[in-house]
């Protein structure tokens, strides 16, 4: 398994994250749609902040492990890429449509999150596909 590709991958989704959620990007209108009231300061403690980046960064090796398996089974060129990467993109929409229907989120909101999981699911398909070793 090409474990730089992994950590490479895992690394991006950790800095599209923190890029995607921050004030500069998502973050106040995805604050304002979750919590219906002016955009949080999110101040977390130490603790809190290596425990939300760790599920997270946990969350998305699963993710990216699970999808290298993938590439390496079936992948031998970028257009069989794009149809695994379509693939994965069309298991984001499944699993965050019922965020949408049944929690009564925004649509806005639902885009947002809907946005970075398939950025990074994109992303880390193409590294881990870009990067052998």
């Amino acid at each position: 398994m090409a474990i730089l590709g992994l950590v490479l991958s895992a690394m991006a989704s950790n800095v599209l994250g923190s890029l995607w959620y921050s004030p500069m990007l998502f973050g106040t209108p995805w604050c304002l749609l979750v919590h219906k009231c002016q955009p949080c300061q999110l101040k977390l403690s130490t603790s809190s902040a290596v425990t939300v980046y760790g599920l997270t960064t946990a969350g998305n090796l699963t993710t990216l492990v699970l999808l290298r398996l993938a590439i390496s089974q079936f992948v031998a060129n970028w257009q069989q890429l794009f149809c695994l990467a379509s693939a994965a993109f069309a298991l984001i929409v499944g699993n965050q449509l019922p965020h949408y229907l049944f929690q009564s989120s925004p649509l806005p909101l639902y885009w947002i999150n809907f946005g970075y999981d398939a950025a990074v699911i994109f992303i880390g398909c193409v590294l881990m596909f870009a990067v052998p070793i």
